[in-house]
């Protein structure tokens, strides 16, 4: 309608490119019967559709950074929920709980784990599992153990005797599974064993 009515003498058509590539176009027109553009405003033109693409880059830029940074801030607390309902659920089951290494040397217990041993999480850091075995159930429990870090078993239970910090048995039953590296590197992390008892 415009072009019609007023009509144009002349346009002027210029790419906005950023570093990613095309965004877009930036046109000019004048009405009719004034001057034709010349190649300078041709330049002229190639130099502010330079800046704005730019400006329009570093805008996008921003407002992908903020989007990230809202997605990341969103999974940290996603993140921080799910550990205080984990650290909730560790420490308040009856089920004593504990974390070994895949040598069998245990990294952390809940307290119905040192509750049901005697002794604190401080003397039960660093001590090997095997260590609160009976001995007739050692040699089984080894190979068990063995079994869940070499042959991919994901877990296996074991009723066997649990030794106290005074030498008292305690029966229970006791399941190992191998919690395996999130990295996308073959493998376990770790293995968990939780214990229930039975001696009733």
């Amino acid at each position: 309608e415009f072009i019609q009515q007023v009509g144009i003498s002349s346009s002027l058509t210029v790419p906005l490119i950023g570093r990613g590539g095309l965004l877009g176009v930036m046109g000019l027109g004048r009405h009719r019967n004034r001057k034709p553009y010349t190649t300078g405003d041709q330049s002229f033109l190639m130099d502010i559709a330079y800046r704005t693409a730019l400006a329009l880059e570093n805008g996008m830029l921003v407002e992908s950074l903020r989007q990230e940074i809202g997605d990341r801030l969103s999974a940290e607390r996603a993140l921080g929920m799910s550990e205080e309902r984990f650290r909730s659920i560790f420490e308040s089951t009856t089920l004593g709980i504990k974390i070994l290494d895949l040598g069998g040397n245990i990294l952390h217990t809940n307290r119905s784990f040192q509750d049901m041993i005697g002794s604190s999480a401080a003397k039960l850091v660093g001590r090997h599992s095997y260590d609160f075995l009976h001995p007739e159930d050692v040699s089984r429990g080894l190979r068990l153990f063995h079994d869940l870090k070499i042959s991919g078993l994901p877990d296996f239970r074991f009723e066997h005797r649990a030794m106290d910090r005074n030498g008292t048995p305690i029966w229970v039953k006791t399941t190992f599974t191998g919690v395996r590296k999130t990295n996308g590197e073959e493998g376990l992390a770790f293995i968990v064993g939780i214990l229930e008892n039975i001696s009733e």
